[in-house]
């Protein structure tokens, strides 16, 4: 189409727009750069890798945690190359709610028992390389 304004009728099943609440509408680019984005899809109850860690595959559970956790846009919350804020930064609750969100992630992620051990950890990153400490010393085969 070039440009043609198309005239939409209304209909009873649609809701009038003047009674919708105000959305605030950002450009795509700069919504999905943003690692304090979380979508309808990244519940927090649910494993986001399978099989959980279990102590004695922690290389490709890795692996697959990167990826699903990079494919989500909140590496830097593992690498902490997103920071904690200062509490008095607009950005803190948008930044303290993904840290949450990813510990989610994390702590479904794993066995029962290793869940246990890191639920009380406030910082990803510092999840992250306790877990990373603790695991990559395990004798699993790996692909060199």
């Amino acid at each position: 189409m070039s440009g043609e304004e198309i005239e939409v009728p209304n209909s009873p099943n649609l809701p009038n727009p003047q009674n919708l609440p105000s959305l605030l509408i950002c450009n795509q680019d700069s919504m999905t750069d943003s690692a304090y984005i979380i979508t309808l899809g990244d519940t927090s109850n649910a494993p986001i890798v399978s099989p959980p860690l279990n102590g004695k595959n922690y290389y490709s559970w890795s692996r697959a945690m990167l990826m699903a956790i990079g494919a989500r846009n909140k590496f830097g919350f593992l690498d902490g190359s997103i920071p904690q804020p200062a509490s008095s930064d607009p950005n803190f609750s948008n930044w303290y709610r993904c840290n949450l969100m990813v510990s989610s992630w994390i702590c479904a992620s794993v066995s029962p028992e290793i869940a246990q051990n890191i639920l009380y950890i406030d910082s990803v990153e510092k999840m992250w390389k306790l877990l990373k400490e603790r695991f990559e010393q395990s004798n699993e085969p790996r692909i060199v």
